[in-house]
């Protein structure tokens, strides 16, 4: 049986991967309504702002003078001597204040397309929130340009070091009528790798995507990264930061039902819930579960004191659960099924 089920499992994890060229984890595309890319920034000093808790704000490229026509905003940030590459060097002209930290960030946007960015991403972030509970928001550290097969001419980003944020709207700024929006950092969520990733790496090249070690700083974690590109030499590792939209649900259900995961003490595929659902198992015929007769002496102790009122059924079924009991509950929208189940 333990093997069936070992089996079974393994299937149930595969279809929750998509390794195809939709999942933004291995196709990643820079687009002014999901993401914002930033410049003139160390990508170690703003992670240990960020992780340190510290709020970042987004700066515009200020404007050009109104008598003028209004250039391309990459031209007119070169003019002005702002830096225009969205790859970072090791060593920039930062402007860093107490203690090593940036906490606002040069993008390369006005500002009122700069507040119309932020404003999508917020909304896209909160809905996904509201509406399934869904953490998307992320402030990704490097990117691994990689390539299909050795004579495929299109490039693919895949982001590295995912790092949870929250966004918030801010105060209006005066000089520009816009408002600014700061993220900060989602302390109760973890730091994620790109498990995608790691997945396609393995099956379809063979290689080792590198572990992310407690406290390293993404340049740090991007050194790791000197195997995968020496042995693919067309790969590059793009330093790049951006704020975008990433999903990880399916990922994190993933690593849940790895039974390399769970301790020995409570080994996921020995589990005997896991065992039926999964491998099946031999049960004398199901039959329908007669109330118990609540008011009846003997019946007092076997549920505790509820807090809300049940009638005889919902009783019963609170009696049999706490047995451990396996149960089967069915009954028209409103008759507590769910309370039961609770």
């Amino acid at each position: 049986m333990f093997g069936r089920t070992r089996v079974s499992l393994e299937r149930i994890r595969s279809r929750l991967l998509d390794l195809t060229n939709r999942n933004r984890l291995l196709n990643f595309r820079h687009t002014p309504r999901s993401s914002l890319s930033v410049v003139d920034v160390l990508p170690d000093i703003l992670f240990g702002t960020v992780i340190e808790s510290h709020s970042v704000t987004f700066k515009s490229v200020p404007e050009p003078q109104a008598d003028s026509p209004r250039p391309k905003v990459v031209d007119h940030a070169r003019q002005i001597g702002l830096p225009v590459s969205v790859d970072l060097p090791e060593r920039g002209s930062l402007r860093v204040i107490r203690g090593g930290r940036t906490e606002k960030v040069q993008t390369l946007h006005y500002s009122k397309d700069l507040e119309a960015i932020l404003r999508r991403i917020s909304y896209i972030a909160s809905t996904a929130i509201e509406e399934s509970g869904t953490k998307m928001l992320h402030l990704i550290f490097g990117f691994l340009e990689w390539f299909e097969s050795d004579h495929s001419a299109q490039p693919h980003l895949a982001p590295l070091l995912l790092v949870p944020v929250t966004i918030e709207k801010g105060n209006i700024d005066r000089t520009s009528g816009t408002f600014t929006y700061k993220i900060t950092y989602s302390s109760a969520d973890q730091i994620e790798q790109n498990l995608s990733l790691r997945e396609k790496l393995k099956r379809d090249f063979g290689l080792d995507l590198p572990e992310l070690s407690d406290e390293e700083t993404p340049e740090r974690y991007f050194l790791k990264f000197r195997g995968i590109l020496d042995a693919k030499p067309r790969w590059r590792l793009r330093r790049r930061v951006t704020l975008g939209l990433a999903y990880f649900g399916k990922l994190l259900m993933l690593r849940d039902l790895d039974p390399k995961n769970w301790p020995k003490e409570a080994d996921l595929i020995e589990h005997p819930r896991v065992s039926e659902f999964l491998a099946g198992s031999k049960l004398p015929e199901t039959s329908f579960a007669e109330d118990y007769l609540i008011d009846a002496p003997d019946q007092q102790e076997r549920v505790p004191a509820l807090i809300h009122d049940a009638d005889s059924s919902q009783h019963s079924a609170l009696i049999d659960a706490l047995e451990g009991k396996n149960l089967v509950i069915h009954g028209p929208p409103g008759t507590g099924k769910s309370a039961d189940q609770v």
